[in-house]
């Protein structure tokens, strides 16, 4: 598919309904595949940061934390919060999350836009768009450039 452009693929083009109408399975289900890899890829970063974190607290309970003798479990928390691998992970699994939803907005976007394909052939159907003036601003209007200073 290439680099996702949910604008691009988004934009209706109301002359071609029957194009789009054929596109909109197949760009939601591409859609929807993106957002469900992001939400697999948001899974396992969360779990990565669960191990991570079991990991030093096993660590910590076996060998102790350097300086402290007897670590609470605030000390614990503290050691695993601020250890490097833990906070990268942590980091990973954050950008996941926020992939995983916009991508899950994104489809959808896509349900919202078979929605107005459905209402714009409905407007089709009904003549909305035979009488060409009715997309176009007639000789009535003047183009703001050409307004005088005083307007």
């Amino acid at each position: 598919m290439g680099k996702p452009n949910y604008e691009k693929d988004l934009t209706i083009d109301k002359h071609r309904l029957d194009e789009e109408f054929v596109q909109q399975p197949v760009r939601f289900m591409e859609w929807a595949a993106l957002a469900a890899e992001a939400d697999a890829k948001a899974k396992r970063a969360a779990e990565k940061v669960k191990t991570i974190r079991s990991e030093i607290i096993i660590t910590a309970a076996r060998e102790g934390i350097p300086d402290v003798p007897k670590p609470t479990g605030l000390q614990i928390e503290a050691y695993y919060r601020t250890n490097l691998e833990y906070k990268e992970a942590k980091k990973e699994m954050i950008d996941a999350e926020e992939t995983a939803a916009l991508l899950q907005d994104a489809a959808w976007a896509f349900r919202q836009r078979k929605n107005g394909l459905e209402k714009l052939a409905e407007l089709h159907l009904a003549g909305y768009y035979s009488d060409r003036k009715s997309t176009r601003l007639n000789s009535s209007h003047i183009p703001l450039s050409r307004m005088p200073s005083s307007a």
